[in-house]
């Protein structure tokens, strides 16, 4: 399988970083989209990070900037939709999606995956819903969800786009923190222990489906290069009732010495304090218990959001028809994990939902609110006692006489505040200048005096005028703020998607030109092979399978006939640790997968067997088996096997091309009509061997054959020698003329076996002094 590029949108929680986590392991690059601008979420390690908005205008260059293969939408369980304010949420969702879609279908580039839920299905009663089902809303979250899902059909048909709807049921995690209930099964575990009751009929049935398997279920619909259909149910298939589930959590809770609260409420007492102090605290309590938003402001909990929709049940024959439902988690003993966290942690578990403001703090909110909404009045008024002292007392003036206070009063906050406090403004000059003039001089001729009525309207009107122009200004300044900040957010973000671009450019450059996984970089260090001969190529590979696979475990396992191969090196004793010989058509799963040309991955973590294997073939016949003991689980991908496998090939080439020599070369190395080695090419071998014990590589036993008498010819002596050895040992001549024969990843004392063997023919060997000596250690 290829590695992909996977474009995950979604926030921070417990689902989005499973699905990270999964893809990683799988080998694939993944790039996240966030859904939010401040960037302090934590995540898993992502190939790219891009913190916007969904409505951002932005959005479809993150698509042109990642190009990738497969994009998933966690919709139904992206934790930027908390629910609790189900319009609000609503909207947002419908238009998150919508902007969505439409820079995927602008960029087009591959898959999308929209992840939806069971809360589609308005469930009444107990039936199981397939694909084909009609859905059907019934309240404003699950409508936002078949809205969201008609768009992504709409989009499906009208734009020929290659859109799946993935639906996942009954979903429930382990929750490590209080932020983490956000799941039904949390929920409720949280009110039953509480409470002692949840507000679900006790006949209800659910249908859990733990977050591992949700996520490797939609992993494979993911991965896929084909899918059979658009629509896709993911559930567990094993339903429980409700009552089941509170025996399930009282079991567990007795297990943690926890008993459960009867459910029963005692009446409230009378607070000490009076009638009003009693009304004034209801008053506040039923504020409280309206203003959700304060209430997760303190708490940061959302009051059991799921446990307000009832859980339908899918049914999920499509997907296990076609990916295979072959895992599934023990719901018993997850639930007995998460009752006994919870009560652990009791004292921050089932404390969510209880808290209230208090009501200093109540009283504390209204009045700052109250402050900023009254602070301009008084100021108003303050200054309108300065204005009318400085009225009362200079009016009569020669040098200020000619000067009105009250216009300069009316224009000043007009000019500071515009229209509303102007017109407060002239309603208190008016109001003074006739309390100055009725109290201080006694004259009530101003009363009818027309001129009073054309100075205040000149009040009003210039007091309206500049206000009028003072907020029109404050409104232009603000729209012409709002616009140079939102063309600043777009400069910053076409900056930080410019960086981005950068980066992924470095990062791929120095992939294809360095990393050891890549072809160029696999190709340089295989080539090193060409010059070296047959057995020089194998310990060399060894060298070579480390540099690349990351590995210290190596074995590689030479095919000396049908049914066993021979072990010619390993790195390691755990490398070794299947034995010198082994029957490979008897390892099962490891035989079938290099029988039909594919490489193993230990993915049931056995013992007894390697994490990865592949085979180097001859005309489809097995040659020789590569075997990796000890690799780290984020390597133990298709992405990795691949890599192996090409790695392989690539020696098998080596391979090949040393055997053509030694064959062409066969009169020179070979004595005339034997199977004994001419002195120079034995001494070769020998000396491959030597370099290969020292490094670890491999172990050999020498023998010197013995001839019976002066009189036998070595050549005859030799040829009755091999015909009783093994395919992979040497026979050859030495250097002092006698005739030796080199026993491959032998000891000395199973070297004892072929000597005896030999001595059964009339062919005495001894072992040679230059014998491997740190075979005895």
């Amino acid at each position: 399988m290829k590695r992909l590029n996977i474009l995950l949108i979604g926030s921070a929680n417990s689902f989005t970083n499973q699905l990270i986590r999964q893809f990683n392991k799988e080998g694939h690059r993944v790039s996240l989209l966030t859904g939010s601008s401040l960037g302090k979420q934590k995540y898993p390690r992502v190939f790219e990070r891009y913190d916007f908005t969904y409505t951002s205008n932005v959005i479809s260059e993150v698509f042109k900037s990642v190009s990738p293969d497969v994009t998933v939408f966690t919709g139904a369980y992206d934790g930027n939709f908390s629910w609790v304010d189900d319009r609000s949420d609503s909207v947002s969702y419908i238009s998150a999606v919508m902007n969505i879609l439409s820079a995927y279908s602008s960029a087009e580039n591959g898959r999308f995956i929209y992840i939806s839920s069971d809360a589609v299905y308005h469930a009444d009663n107990d039936l199981f819903y397939s694909e084909e089902d009609e859905v059907s809303a019934g309240d404003p979250r699950s409508t936002a969800l078949v809205q969201a899902e008609d768009i992504c059909r709409q989009f499906m048909t009208d734009l020929s786009t290659d859109i799946v709807i993935v639906r996942i049921g009954g979903y429930y995690h382990y929750p490590k923190t209080p932020h983490d209930i956000d799941d039904f099964i949390s929920e409720f575990c949280v009110s039953y222990l509480k409470n002692g009751k949840v507000d679900v009929a006790d006949e209800r049935m659910i249908m859990p489906l733990a977050e591992s398997d949700a996520v490797f279920f939609l992993s494979r619909i993911v991965l896929a290069s084909t899918l059979k259909y658009s629509v896709y149910n993911i559930a567990s298939g094993n339903a429980i009732s409700v009552s089941e589930l509170k025996e399930m959590i009282a079991d567990a809770a007795r297990l943690s010495d926890y008993e459960i609260p009867t459910g029963e409420r005692t009446s409230p007492k009378t607070t000490k304090g009076g009638r009003f102090a009693e009304r004034l605290k209801r008053f506040y309590e039923r504020r409280a218990d309206k203003d959700i938003d304060e209430l997760n402001a303190r708490s940061t909990i959302n009051a059991f959001v799921h446990l307000r929709y009832p859980q339908a049940m899918l049914d999920a024959v499509r997907f296990k028809e076609e990916f295979g439902i072959n895992r599934l988690t023990d719901f018993g003993k997850e639930l007995d994990k998460i009752v006994t966290h919870m009560l652990k942690h009791r004292n921050r578990f089932l404390s969510i939902g209880s808290e209230r403001l208090s009501l200093f703090d109540r009283l504390k909110k209204e009045f700052i609110w109250l402050l900023h909404i009254f602070l301009p009045f008084a100021e108003n008024i303050i200054c309108f006692f300065v204005f009318f002292m400085l009225h009362s007392n200079l009016s009569g003036s020669k040098n200020f006489g000619s000067i009105d206070f009250f216009l300069i009063y009316v224009l000043l906050f007009a000019i500071l505040y515009g229209q509303q406090q102007a017109i407060f403004s002239a309603f208190l000059s008016t109001v003074g200048f006739l309390f100055a003039q009725l109290s201080f001089s006694n004259d009530f001729s101003a009363m009818l005096d027309f001129s009073t009525y054309v100075w205040i309207a000149q009040l009003f009107i210039l007091g309206l005028t500049v206000g009028y122009l003072k907020d029109r200004l404050s409104d232009q300044k603000a729209e012409a703020l709002h616009d140079y900040e939102h063309m600043t957010q777009q400069i910053d973000d076409v900056r930080d998607i410019n960086e981005s671009n950068v980066r992924i450019k470095d990062a791929l450059q120095t992939e294809i030109i360095n990393q050891n996984d890549s072809i160029g970089k696999i190709y340089e260090i295989t080539s090193t092979l060409d010059r070296y001969e047959s057995e020089d190529v194998f310990f060399h590979a060894m060298d070579v399978l480390r540099q690349i696979m990351g590995s210290d475990d190596i074995a590689l396992y030479t095919v000396s006939n049908s049914n066993y191969a021979r072990l010619f090196s390993a790195t390691t004793e755990i490398a070794g640790s299947l034995g010198n010989s082994i029957k490979y058509k008897e390892l099962g799963e490891l035989y079938d997968m290099l029988k039909d040309g594919k490489p193993f991955i230990n993915r049931k973590l056995q013992e007894d067997m390697p994490m990865m294997a592949c085979a180097i073939r001859e005309k489809e016949e097995i040659r020789t088996i590569i075997m990796i003991w000890k690799l780290p689980w984020e390597k133990m991908t298709l992405g990795q096997a691949s890599i192996l496998t090409v790695t392989s090939m690539l020696i098998q080439n080596a391979v090949l091309r040393a055997q053509r020599f030694l064959d062409i070369m066969h009169s020179e190395r070979f004595i005339d009509n034997t199977h004994i080695l001419r002195t120079e090419a034995f001494t070769s071998i020998l000396n491959t061997y030597r370099k290969a014990e020292r490094h670890r590589l491999t172990r050999f036993t020498l023998l010197r054959i013995i001839p019976e008498s002066e009189s036998e010819l070595i050549i005859d002596v030799g040829n009755r020698a091999a015909a009783h050895l093994r395919q992979d040992d040497h026979l050859g001549m030495g250097a002092d003329g006698n005739l030796y024969i080199l026993l491959p990843n032998t000891a000395l004392k199973n070297a004892e076996i072929v000597m005896n063997r030999l001595k059964d023919y009339s062919i005495h060997t001894v072992a040679a002094d230059n014998v491997n000596k740190g075979e005895e250690q």
